[in-house]
């Protein structure tokens, strides 16, 4: 039966409008939320297309997000999270550098990481427990050096930026939206909160497609998260409804099995009528 309303909807028969009367909304739009423009949204799209499409619009669709981005930056973002490099130490920097020093090794599929487990710390509670649990159980190369394994689901390359970040503060330009969904989830596992506001408010949102919006939220619809970064999860989940939303007609061609497989309650919410 469900299944039945779920193809319904997409489908957009007159039973499954008489049923979304009936639900209750979750998850609420803001009113900067409505009025940001997707990158590849259909709007945007035609008015390229348009042969009276000048600059000049186009400007006018930038100042606007842009305008929306920087309030929702002040918002969500401390001073600190909002400057253009995060907590910047300039020892922590040289120690990036030189690898000098180095007290713990790291090892992704093989692939070792060279790292100070005090610089982990400051950002990491669970790079805290690891390495404690490590040192009880004195697993060690030399008295001095621990060595953690970390999961073969991370990707060493972005784990690699996730890195960077801790010492230098700083996130890669030009990372693709898959990159960066990739940083995200591993800050999270490792509860680096900052990091976490930091990739969503800055990087993830201002860069969403219609494509990476269902990922993002699969990831973050219903989400438990602690008080330190829950904001800015919601934030990212109304973002998604809302890019979906826009672009559902396009998307239930395209990615159906996605929508088919979204809570009956969600459903409604990313398809127009």
């Amino acid at each position: 039966q469900q299944h039945q309303l779920k193809e319904e909807i997409v489908t957009d028969t007159k039973s499954s409008v008489k049923y979304k009367n009936k639900i209750s909304n979750n998850c609420q739009s803001s009113s900067s939320i409505d009025s940001y423009i997707f990158k590849d949204s259909l709007w945007t799209q035609t008015l390229q297309k348009n042969k009276d499409f000048s600059s000049a619009s186009q400007e006018k669709v930038e100042s606007l997000n842009d305008r929306i981005l920087q309030n929702i930056i002040k918002k969500y973002l401390s001073p600190k999270e909002a400057s253009s490099i995060y907590n910047y130490n300039p020892s922590y920097e040289e120690l990036y550098k030189t690898k000098n020093f180095s007290d713990i090794i790291l090892t992704i599929k093989g692939e070792e990481i060279l790292s100070h487990k005090v610089v982990l710390i400051s950002q990491s509670p669970v790079f805290k427990e690891m390495i404690k649990q490590n040192e009880q159980k004195g697993v060690s190369l030399m008295p001095e050096i621990i060595k953690i394994v970390l999961p073969d689901s991370y990707n060493p390359v972005t784990f690699k930026e996730i890195i960077k970040w801790i010492y230098c503060g700083i996130v890669k330009e030009g990372l693709s939206i898959d990159e960066m969904r990739e940083m995200l989830i591993m800050a999270d596992n490792l509860k680096i909160y900052s990091l976490q506001k930091i990739l969503i408010v800055k990087h993830i949102i201002p860069n969403l497609t219609k494509e990476s919006s269902l990922l993002f939220l699969k990831d973050t619809y219903k989400k438990v998260t602690p008080k330190e970064t829950s904001e800015v999860w919601n934030l990212l989940a109304n973002f998604s409804i809302n890019c979906i939303s826009k672009n559902s007609s396009v998307l239930i061609k395209t990615h159906r099995e996605a929508f088919l497989s979204m809570d009956v309650d969600l459903l409604f919410k990313v398809v127009e009528f």
